[in-house]
């Protein structure tokens, strides 16, 4: 799922030096707005936790991830409009009715390969 974060659906990103960036595999996590994110959370009792996960050194991919970090903390600073980013739902949702909601607090960015993926295009197009 394509997503736009903006100030107003940004509410935190953790601070991170990019030596720890590095030494972390990249890894990362920022609050989202729970009422300002298009897929209702109905079991969350909090906000919206976007999570980047961790990839190996020898994966790559770790520049373009703190590319995505910068930017990040550029919206939340108020020196950037926006962001558009690729989202992963699963595991994290299901349909109901027609519509989806999420199950947890949860999203991830889209990734593969250790690689941060900023489309929705099927893997075996990559």
């Amino acid at each position: 799922m394509r997503f736009e974060i903006t100030s107003d659906n940004l509410l935190k990103i953790e601070k991170i030096d990019k030596h720890d960036f590095f030494l972390d595999g990249g890894q990362f996590e920022v609050i989202l707005n729970k009422n300002r994110f298009p897929i209702s959370a109905p079991h969350c009792k909090g906000n919206i936790i976007l999570r980047m996960p961790w990839s190996s050194k020898t994966q790559g991919g770790i520049e373009k991830k703190y590319a995505v970090y910068q930017s990040l903390e550029k919206i939340q600073s108020g020196k950037k409009d926006k962001l558009t980013i690729t989202l992963e739902l699963n595991p994290y949702v299901e349909k109901s009715g027609n519509s989806y909601e999420l199950t947890q607090c949860n999203v991830f960015f889209r990734t593969a390969h250790g690689q941060y993926i900023n489309n929705t295009e099927p893997l075996n197009a990559q």
